[in-house]
């Protein structure tokens, strides 16, 4: 038996149920306390948002884009409740209301310390959605005139431009402060009420297309000054063929050729020799100095037939020139008197730091294009004569005997610039091709092998353990999600808003999306490949 009595704590009973409990000033048990104390005082189970009924957006305030049971949503619902202050939040989510009953149900776990005793409680807030009309969609429908006004404009045939100005507006929410638009004979007129908002929309315009910008002011009376943007977009389009002067050669595209190929369009204009491989940038102030056309765009195409493919320039082995990263991040540290690590020591250790830099490989990027030699015929031409070309192409990656394949017919076309370029140049293509027709049969393997890819991608996030490849891994994985949601809002297949669509415009649209959705697949390919060798190397 201990020498000292043991120790319990003090209890007493509960004033309201009798249960035996112990001591704390308020002499009442927890489920007593919880009871008697409501911690909810103070916050109401009843509120109320605004939102608008045309553009769908909440009063937050500013008025924002917030979807049904969003974490932006939530957050909203939460910031308008008076009285979270004085409690500790512990968990928020909702409860499956029917869209259309305008009520939103948060379900809140709070926590509180009342009368010494720490208390618990859950319970349901509902939110009514009241229709307010934001003051955008207010000047939208009134009959008030513009304050500024975005005329955008480009002398063209077709409207491809303007069908990739539509999915990026889409894509990036620009139309939020759009009041307006009238379609003209070469472009459209955005209206805008607000000055901030149209200088924004320049911005964001002048960040996708190359484009020339004047801006005028004039007084509609003695308190109203009217604002006007004339935008003149870069009349040269996705797969249009250039055919540059010597000074336009020197001056715009860094001298890599006379025939060219414009194989992309951001904030500039990408360039390729489909013969050379030689890839230029031209932005908007160096073409509009000395402007020009393109000789032939995207409506002149004919689909011709390959028989042989041969490539003439193979691509170097990667795995022979690869840098290891981490070589490369180890440099020299320096000491006083300006001598390194690397220079003090024997003979031996200078022999050893040559040796390394020879092992460094040069990091060689992959490219997307490859140059062969191709043997083609028109499709119009098969069984009717046996006239065939063979002409260089940057396609050599893609292009396999009986694919089909869309070019530029340079020897049956006549126009005033290119017959003086064939009078002075007698080497001059017959025919340049830009694109590979694919079917759909081709885009289901194609997607099989992404599949394939994005698999292996995941086991070697899973076997590599270093911090280097968990952040390549992790990058492969945000570049796929990425494109994917890039994807999906590129699939509306709707004509230009805006725009007077003719059938023939609607066909170039449908194929102008495709278009853009196998340039997505195309680059997330090359972003697999990549990480996939980066791994292994690793």
């Amino acid at each position: 038996m201990s020498a000292f009595p043991r120790q319990t704590a003090n209890t007493i009973l509960c004033c309201l149920c009798g249960k035996s409990m112990k001591f704390n000033s308020a002499a009442m048990c927890n489920a007593c306390i919880a009871s008697e104390v409501d911690i909810t005082e103070g916050i109401p189970k009843h509120a109320s948002l605004s939102w608008c009924k045309q553009c769908l957006r909440i009063n937050r305030p500013p008025w924002v884009f917030a979807d049904l049971e969003s974490k932006e949503l939530l957050a909203i619902c939460l910031r308008t409740l008076p009285g979270l202050n004085k409690v500790k939040l512990l968990d928020a989510n909702f409860i499956w209301t029917e869209p259309h009953s305008k009520r939103i149900k948060v379900k809140l776990d709070i926590q509180k310390e009342a009368l010494g005793v720490l208390l618990q409680k859950t319970f349901v807030v509902e939110y009514k959605l009241e229709n307010l009309f934001c003051p955008d969609c207010h000047q939208e429908n009134a009959d008030m005139n513009a304050l500024c006004t975005v005329q955008v404009r480009q002398h063209v045939e077709h409207k491809r431009t303007f069908f990739l100005l539509e999915q990026l507006i889409i894509k990036r929410n620009a139309q939020v402060g759009i009041g307006g638009m009238e379609p003209k004979k070469d472009g459209i007129d955005f209206k805008f009420f607000s000055k901030s908002k149209a200088t924004k929309f320049v911005e964001f315009l002048k960040s996708v297309v190359p484009a020339q910008v004047k801006k005028t002011k004039s007084l509609v009376n003695q308190n109203r000054l009217e604002f006007t943007w004339s935008i003149t977009l870069v009349p040269i389009c996705v797969d249009d063929l250039l055919l540059l002067s010597k000074k336009q050669m020197q001056q715009q595209c860094g001298n890599i050729g006379q025939f060219l190929l414009c194989n992309r369009i951001a904030g500039t204009v990408h360039l390729l020799n489909p013969f050379t491989l030689q890839e230029s940038v031209m932005n908007e102030k160096s073409y509009f100095r000395l402007p020009f056309e393109p000789a032939m765009n995207s409506r002149r195409l004919i689909e011709y037939i390959v028989l042989d493919c041969q490539i003439l320039k193979p691509q170097p082995d990667s795995s022979l020139l690869y840098n290891n990263n981490k070589r490369k991040k180890k440099k020299s540290n320096k000491k006083r008197g300006g001598k390194t690590k690397n220079n003090i020591g024997t003979e031996g250790g200078s022999s050893t730091a040559s040796s390394q830099n020879i092992e460094a490989a040069p990091v060689v990027k992959k490219s997307r294009y490859l140059l062969a030699e191709v043997q083609v015929a028109r499709a119009c031409d098969l069984g009717a004569n046996d006239d065939q070309y063979s002409v260089l192409t940057h396609l050599g990656k893609v292009l396999f005997p009986g694919d089909s394949v869309m070019g530029y017919d340079v020897v049956h076309f006549n126009a005033g610039d290119i017959d003086e370029y064939k009078e002075k140049n007698p080497n001059i293509p017959d025919v340049v091709l830009v694109k590979k027709v694919k079917e759909k049969k081709q885009r289901k393997k194609k997607q099989k092998k992404k599949d394939k890819k994005t698999k292996v991608v995941a086991n070697i996030a899973e076997m590599v353990d270093d911090e280097d490849d968990d952040n390549i891994a992790n990058n492969a994985k945000e570049t796929e999600g990425n494109n994917g949601n890039r994807l999906k809002t590129l699939a509306e297949n709707r004509p230009a808003a805006g725009l007077i669509v003719t059938d023939l415009d609607q066909m170039e649209y449908n194929q102008f999306v495709e278009e853009m959705e196998d340039s997505e697949e195309d680059l997330l390919a090359d972003a697999m490949e990549d990480v996939i060798l980066e791994a292994k190397h690793d």
